[in-house]
């Protein structure tokens, strides 16, 4: 069904999204060093989807721009809490550190505003929806041959 390049390109879109997501309030790496690591991803991501040959180098080269644009899509959230509420969102996915999930019987998130839970779910929205893109663009009955080349 999929060869290693999708899987590669599956893992590598939702891996490092959800690596950076989970870990976007913990000092892992400077804020620099952040912003560096997805330039150069989106950097290598474009070059190689438009001078790539085949599809499946295309998928893996695409999902290699999927990190940057969660990781932007993330700041800019990021900006406009602060704007609203003078602080950074919650991110309101299960294993995020922003929940108190300690007893289920008992959990009360009351510091969690509709803005974070909307926030945090059009970023797993754009995670999921772009690798899913993908996929169809770069799959087995490819798009990208029939919509962009004649």
């Amino acid at each position: 069904m999929f060869s290693e390049f999708y899987i590669t390109g599956i893992l590598i879109s939702l891996g490092l999204s959800f690596f950076m997501l989970y870990t976007r309030k913990r000092i892992w790496i400077s804020l620099k060093a952040k912003y560096f690591l997805n330039i150069s991803l989106l950097g290598i991501g474009l070059l190689g989807l438009f001078f790539s040959k085949t599809n499946q180098y295309r998928f893996v080269f695409y999902s290699l721009l999927v990190p940057p644009i969660s990781f932007a899509v993330d700041r800019l959230f990021k900006s406009i809490s602060g704007k609203l509420h003078n602080r950074d969102f919650y991110l309101y996915l299960s294993g995020s550190e922003d929940l108190h999930e300690s007893n289920p019987m008992q959990i009360k998130n009351d510091h969690i505003m509709h803005s974070d839970i909307v926030f945090s779910f059009t970023l797993l929205i754009i995670i999921f929806g772009l690798t899913i893109l993908g996929a169809g663009l770069f799959g087995k009955d490819d798009l990208f041959t029939k919509w962009f080349v004649r």
